[in-house]
């Protein structure tokens, strides 16, 4: 993650449990910012930026965008 984490340069390939995610934020594509990406952000602050087009971050992303509605039914 770099540009003030608004950016992401590189992507990491593992996939990531979904458990460590607290959240995730997309970025936009700018002068500074040549391809769109996903920064995930960990349960100890850790920021990772992952690709989009992955079939892993999409799920994520879906189960993360479903969470607080699951948290506020429980």
């Amino acid at each position: 993650v770099s540009a003030r984490d608004k950016c992401c340069s590189t992507f990491w390939r593992s996939e990531i449990p979904i458990d460590l995610i607290e959240y995730y934020k997309e970025t936009e594509v700018s002068r500074t910012c040549p391809q769109l990406g996903v920064i995930f952000t960990l349960n100890r602050g850790r920021r990772v930026c992952a690709d989009p087009k992955d079939s892993w971050v999409k799920d994520h992303m879906s189960e993360l965008d479903w969470r607080p509605l699951r948290e506020w039914f429980s």
